[in-house]
């Protein structure tokens, strides 16, 4: 797969030998066409890496949360959110660091790079089914579509197509599909 810049390079080539004015060509059509397939990239190289790191990350007694690669003027991010029922302290994301970094080193795909490794935070919003698996017994506001507050309650499990929220000692089974957002707050936080 080309790089970023080979791409641009690629298309910026394609329009010179076709002897067109780069100013009336289709040069915007073609930059999208570009964003979209880095964008496509990022996504497949996230993926990997996450595959890559996960029992890594497991074995030092973590759940994988997140992994995004930034990438900004030749310069690339690997950030890597990590939790655990116990929290996530400084040390931790230090010892993460050290274990993920030589094996990251070792891929020719992602160059010269820099490692953020974090914990969740309060206020994050949840992304992906996995996440609420992994944040499972923590308090969480749930705003739904067809509702203007926020839910607020524990998550005791996830089943089928359903968050299963503890909501002062009662429990409401709530579909998915009816879930606008929904972001770890402290425990005890009122509505918003």
């Amino acid at each position: 797969m080309l790089t970023d810049g080979r791409i641009i390079w690629y298309l910026n080539c394609i329009i010179d030998k076709k002897g067109k004015d780069r100013k009336k060509s289709r040069m915007p059509a073609l930059f999208f066409i570009c964003v979209t397939g880095m964008q496509h990239a990022i996504l497949l190289l996230e993926d990997s890496l996450r595959n890559e790191i996960i029992p890594l990350v497991e074995a030092l007694g973590f759940s994988l949360v997140e992994v995004r690669v930034i990438k900004t003027k030749g310069n690339t991010t690997v950030r890597v959110i990590i939790d655990s029922a116990r929290g996530v302290g400084v040390e931790d994301c230090a010892a993460v660091s050290r274990a993920l970094h030589p094996r990251l080193e070792l891929r020719e795909d992602l160059g010269d790079f820099s490692l953020e490794v974090s914990s969740p935070g309060i206020g994050r919003v949840l992304k992906r089914l996995e996440e609420y698996r992994i944040f499972t017994g923590r308090p969480v506001a749930v705003l739904l579509h067809d509702e203007s507050e926020w839910r607020h309650g524990v998550i005791y499990s996830v089943e089928n197509e359903h968050l299963i929220l503890t909501v002062k000692d009662r429990q409401e089974r709530l579909p998915f599909d009816r879930i606008k957002r929904t972001k770890l707050i402290l425990g005890g936080e009122e509505e918003e």
